[in-house]
């Protein structure tokens, strides 16, 4: 989505996961990220690079309304 890059988190082991916010209070939280290519404060835009994925991992992602998930996504 278009927005802008409002948190960065360690997940499992080596895992980055990077939240994108836009200003309908609609987000998405990207995981299974190894190298972060943004900084908190970013403003992105659909297809902007976020960092890398871990090697044998899936890009997973979650949507959010309201900081409440709507539905979870592994691609």
């Amino acid at each position: 989505i278009d927005g802008e890059v409002t948190g960065i988190y360690h997940g499992n082991g080596d895992e980055r996961l990077v939240q994108v916010a836009n200003t309908d209070g609609i987000s998405c939280v990207y995981g299974n990220l190894k190298n972060i290519s943004v900084q908190v404060g970013n403003a992105v835009c659909a297809g902007s690079l976020l960092g890398t994925i871990m090697p044998g991992q899936d890009i997973a992602f979650e949507i959010r309304s309201l900081r409440r998930r709507i539905c979870t996504y592994c691609l």
